[in-house]
């Protein structure tokens, strides 16, 4: 019988590896350590590929700055800042926590890039809005990875218009939590 101890060895190296060069960046009540290794990983993968990162729905930006930190291209950051939309017929069942207004944060556009200040990262390209008002113009001309958080139905519709068109051959679009 083959052995998988390498393999282990690796992957527990790689985990605790991806922990220590994200310290601190991660809030870990928004990101468990799946959802943490799956965007690192697949980021990493498509940081070979032309175009930019976006993410669509970065709330206070942690996982954009563990991006950030991990691949050093631009970032594009999408959110209403004013919390969550009115949900839709489809968002029925939905976590009571994801509730119209829910996770407004006061000025969290301005925490977002002192947070990548002063961890020394490239400063993400932010615009404020609902997904379904973005313009065209307001989005990078190619995406090699996109992160679309958007927590309900619509909005994970509508960033994923904006967002699939522009992704490049090979790119990767992971959709959160919906």
């Amino acid at each position: 019988m083959k052995s998988n101890r390498g393999r282990h060895f690796v992957l527990k190296t790689m985990t605790k590896t991806l922990f220590e060069m994200a310290g601190g960046i991660v809030d870990s009540f928004m990101l468990d350590p799946g959802r943490i290794i799956n965007i690192a990983h697949y980021a990493l993968q498509c940081s070979v590929l032309p175009g930019d990162m976006a993410e669509f729905g970065c709330y206070l930006g942690r996982t954009a700055a563990m991006m950030a930190h991990i691949v050093d291209k631009p970032l594009w950051l999408y959110d209403s800042f004013d919390g969550l939309p009115e949900p839709a017929a489809q968002d029925a069942g939905a976590d009571p926590v994801f509730k119209r207004g829910g996770f407004t944060v006061e000025k969290a556009e301005a925490q977002i890039l002192e947070y990548f200040e002063k961890r020394g990262l490239r400063k993400p390209i932010v615009y404020k809005g609902w997904f379904n008002t973005i313009p065209l113009d307001k989005l990078p001309e190619r995406i090699c990875f996109a992160h679309l958080d958007g927590d309900f139905y619509e909005s994970v519709r509508d960033s994923l218009r904006l967002a699939y068109s522009r992704l490049v051959p090979g790119a990767a679009c992971i959709v959160d939590d919906y």
